[in-house]
């Protein structure tokens, strides 16, 4: 059995964050919520290319189902966001954003 690994690929903070086309404080949210998946080594937090693919998928299904991802925040718009402006944008919006800021893998 000549069995190929594949060698796990670990992201750094800003790199996933930059991938996902969020900011550092929400990728820290999403770390603390458990809705992204993240190893520490040494006092480095890494998180796992698979667990990026998970919580995409996890946005995709909940687009599907037409659940929001992230709440409005209480007493306003959406951040990014002028009251009057435009409507907070879908997941599958910001995945497309995502992926049309650059956010590929190396």
């Amino acid at each position: 059995m000549d069995q190929e690994l594949r060698p796990r690929r670990l992201r750094s903070v800003d790199e996933a964050a930059k991938q996902l086309g969020v900011g550092k404080v929400t990728l820290f949210k999403l770390l603390r919520t458990g809705e992204l998946r993240s190893v520490q080594i040494g006092t480095r937090r890494l998180i796992p290319d698979d667990a990026i693919d998970e919580y995409i998928a996890e946005l995709e299904r909940q687009a599907a189902s037409g659940r929001s991802a992230t709440p409005d925040r209480p007493g306003g718009p959406s951040r990014g966001t002028r009251s009057g402006d435009a409507q907070p944008c879908t997941s599958a919006q910001a995945l497309a954003m995502a992926d049309e800021g650059g956010g590929t893998a190396a």
